[in-house]
Parts: structure tokens; C-alpha cells; sequence
């Protein structure tokens, strides 16, 4: 779990709050690769009436997914129709294996192949490499 400081100022709130990431859980049958990206919460927000103290309910949130379930969900929260000033939580989920019916290879497992048919459009040579940094 990987934790970045974020600035405190108010007149930016497009920054991400915090990242997590690459939650491995060892020595059991499930093994997920996750990243959360939980966006700041607007300063002066005036749907607060809506979701009372709790403010993670109100932050929008995408978590990218790799490993079994190879998904992108996204929640959003959205103004409800009409004159009241109140929220509701979207989501929003792309789940690869529901989307396209096709079987959905491991991680690597097309770099790997790429490897050993001697195909290298996918790598870089280190003086390539280190010319960049």
C-alpha cells in the first residue's frame, strides 16, 4: 500500500489524494493487483447535506484492476434530477470477461509469447532506455 502526500492548498482540487497500490495478498487462492485513485473532495461542497459526516460516500473514486478479474470500475457521483440538491453514487464498471466474450489471457502471458517468437516491438534497447532518463 503506497501512501503520496498531497498538498493542502484549497485552490487546486483536481489532485489525487492518495494511491494504492499493488495489494498483494500472498499464500492464498486469490491473488489481485489493484489500484485505487480516490479524487479530493471540492472544498465549499454544497451537496454535503446529502451524505451527512461520511465523506468517503461523496469522493469519486477509479480503481484499475489487473489479475483474475481484469476490471476498470469507476464510481461517480451525480446530481439527482430536479430541484433538491442531492447525490447518487454511479458506478460505472468495465469487467473485460462480461464485456468481450473472448478468453482473457493471464498478465504477461503476451509478452511472454512475444519472447519466445523473438518479437521485440514491445522492448526498448538500454541505450534507448537510458538516453530517455
Amino acid at each position: 500500500m503506497l501512501f503520496f502526500p498531497s498538498s493542502r492548498k484549497s485552490n487546486y482540487t483536481g489532485e489525487i489524494d492518495y494511491l494504492l497500490g499493488r495489494n498483494l495478498i500472498e499464500n492464498l487462492t486469490v491473488l489481485r493487483v489493484e489500484i485505487h485513485i480516490q479524487f479530493r473532495h471540492v472544498p465549499g461542497n454544497i451537496y454535503h447535506e446529502s451524505f451527512g459526516h461520511n465523506i468517503d460516500l461523496a469522493t469519486n473514486e477509479l480503481i484499475l484492476r489487473d489479475v483474475l478479474d481484469e476490471a476498470i470500475p469507476v464510481r461517480v457521483n451525480n446530481k439527482v434530477p430536479g430541484l433538491s440538491l442531492q447525490l447518487d453514487a454511479s458506478e460505472l464498471n468495465l469487467l473485460y470477461k462480461a464485456k468481450y466474450n473472448v478468453e482473457v489471457p493471464d498478465s504477461y502471458e503476451h509478452l511472454l509469447l512475444d519472447v519466445v517468437n523473438g518479437d521485440n516491438h514491445l522492448f526498448m534497447r538500454s541505450d534507448l532506455l537510458h538516453g530517455i532518463f
